[in-house]
C-alpha cells in the first residue's frame, strides 16, 4: 500500500475522530452509562462552561450551550425552536460526520422563524405534504449545537428561558432505530490514540458518512487497511497527527500575531488538511458568515505565546471589532482547555462590565498569570504559566476579517517592568 494512500486515509478520517472524541466526552458513547447522553433529545447547560468541566477544545465562553446527537436511520426528527427576543443571538449549528457545517438556524443567517423545522439525513425522508420547513443533514447521525449568548450572571434566568423553549424529538409513533454498536470511549486526545483503535473509530464513523465519492474511497481504503502492514499504518497514523498539529498552529492568514482563518471554514470541499487543522484547533466553528476567528499562538514579533511573560492588545475605539452581536477574546492552554483562576474569569468583550478605557476611547486588554499592579483588574484575564493561545470571536461580522480587510491590533508581548 502506499504511504501517500495511508496518509490520505488518516488525514481525511481525523476529523471524524474528533467527532468520535467529543461523543466520548459529552454524549452517546460516554463510559459512564449514568451520564450518558441519549440520541435525539437536546440537553441544555445551565451555564457557560467553565474551567474543570469536561469538554471539547477551545469552547466559548459567551453562551449557553445545548448539543444533541440526532440519529436519523429510522426518518426524522422534530426540532422545536420558540420565539426569543429580538436584540438576543442564538444559533443553531448542524454539524455532520466529517465536521461540515451543513445547515444553521438563528438570526445570523436569518433564518430564525420560530415553529418545528424537519430534520432528516435526506430530502427524501419527508413525505412531499409536509410543509414544515426542512433542515437536511446528510449524514444518518451528526451533532446539533444550541447557542444562546449571555450578558452576565444577571441574565442567566432570561437565557435560560430562551434555551429551555427549543427541543428535539422523535415524531410521534415513529419506529426507534436499533441500538448503534459503538466502539470504545476514549477521551484522550486524538493523537493519543493508539492506531487499532483509531482504525475501529474511522470504520464506524465512515458507514455513517453521507454518500459521496469520499464515502466510497474511504470505505475501499479501510478495507484493504486489513491486509496492510501494520508498521506502516501505524508510522502514517502518527506522522499525520503531528502533522494536523503543525498545521493547526500555523493556519490561516497571519498578521501581527493573529492567524485568521479562511472564508471556506466549516465548508471545507476538497481542503481535508484545513478540515483536520479546525478539527484540532476549533472543532465545531462556525462558518464566516456567522462568526469569525483570530488565533493568536505569537507575539506580533513572532515569539510563542507564554503567560508567564503575558501580551496586552490595545484597541482604539475605531480599531474595535466590527460585528453586529458581540465579541469577546478568550484564552487557553496549551491543550485548548480554560484556565482555572479565582476570578472565574476566562474572556473580556463588549459584554464585559467596568471596563476602564484611556484616553479617546483606547481599550487595553491584558492576558498574563499575574496582574502588573498598573493594570484595572476589569482589564485582566488570568493566564497560565507557560504555552498558551488566544481566540478572539466576532458574532455576526459586518465585513471580512483578514489581510486586505479588518485587521485586529498586534498581539504586544508585556515589557518588563513596563505596563502602557
Amino acid at each position: 500500500m502506499r504511504d501517500t494512500d495511508l496518509h490520505q486515509f488518516w488525514l481525511r478520517t481525523y476529523p471524524m475522530l474528533e467527532m468520535y472524541r467529543a461523543m466520548c466526552i459529552s454524549g452517546p458513547a460516554m463510559a459512564d452509562a449514568r451520564r450518558r447522553a441519549a440520541w435525539n433529545r437536546l440537553a441544555c447547560l445551565p451555564d457557560v462552561i467553565k474551567a474543570g468541566a469536561a469538554a471539547i477544545v477551545s469552547v466559548n465562553n459567551d453562551t449557553l450551550y445545548g448539543r444533541c446527537w440526532v440519529d436519523l436511520r429510522a426518518g426524522p426528527v422534530v426540532l422545536r425552536v420558540p420565539p426569543v427576543p429580538d436584540g438576543r443571538y442564538w444559533s443553531l449549528q448542524f454539524v455532520d460526520t466529517r465536521s461540515e457545517n451543513v445547515a444553521m438556524l438563528g438570526p445570523g443567517c436569518g433564518r430564525d422563524a420560530p415553529g418545528e423545522y424537519l430534520l432528516c439525513a435526506a430530502a427524501c425522508d419527508i413525505a412531499q405534504d409536509d410543509a414544515r420547513p426542512r433542515v437536511v443533514l446528510g449524514s444518518d447521525i451528526g451533532f446539533v449545537i444550541l447557542r444562546v449568548v449571555l450578558y452576565g450572571e444577571h441574565d442567566l434566568p432570561a437565557a435560560r428561558a430562551v434555551q429551555a423553549g427549543f427541543g428535539l424529538a422523535a415524531p410521534e409513533g415513529a419506529p426507534r432505530p436499533a441500538p448503534l454498536a459503538l466502539p470504545a470511549a476514549h477521551t484522550a486526545a486524538v493523537a493519543d490514540w493508539a492506531e487499532d483503535h483509531a482504525r475501529a473509530v474511522a470504520q464506524f464513523m465512515i458507514a455513517h458518512l453521507p454518500y459521496c465519492d469520499e464515502r466510497h474511497w474511504l470505505e475501499g481504503m479501510a478495507a484493504t487497511l486489513r491486509d496492510a502492514a501494520i508498521d506502516q499504518v501505524r508510522a502514517a497514523w502518527q506522522d499525520t497527527c503531528a502533522s494536523v498539529l503543525e498545521w493547526a498552529n500555523r493556519m490561516g492568514t497571519h498578521v501581527q500575531g493573529w492567524s485568521y482563518l479562511p472564508a471556506h471554514i466549516g465548508t471545507w470541499g476538497d481542503d481535508v488538511a484545513l478540515r483536520a487543522a479546525v478539527a484540532r484547533k476549533a472543532l465545531y466553528a462556525l462558518s464566516p458568515a456567522e462568526a469569525v476567528y483570530a488565533i493568536a499562538n505569537t507575539d506580533a514579533q513572532g515569539q510563542p505565546l507564554d503567560g508567564a511573560v503575558g501580551v496586552q492588545l490595545s484597541m482604539s475605539r475605531a480599531a474595535l471589532p466590527e460585528v453586529r452581536f458581540f465579541w469577546s477574546l478568550t484564552v487557553y492552554d496549551a491543550q485548548g482547555r480554560l484556565y482555572p483562576n479565582t476570578l472565574d474569569r476566562y474572556a473580556l468583550g463588549d459584554r464585559s462590565p467596568g471596563l476602564v478605557r484611556g484616553a479617546e476611547g483606547t481599550l487595553v486588554l491584558h492576558v498574563s498569570h499575574t496582574r502588573p499592579p498598573e493594570v484595572p483588574q476589569a482589564n485582566w484575564i488570568p493566564a497560565p504559566i507557560g504555552p498558551m493561545y488566544l481566540i478572539l470571536r466576532g458574532y455576526g461580522p459586518t465585513r471580512h476579517w483578514g489581510a486586505g480587510a479588518y485587521l485586529l491590533p498586534a498581539v504586544r508581548r508585556n515589557a518588563p517592568g513596563r505596563i502602557d
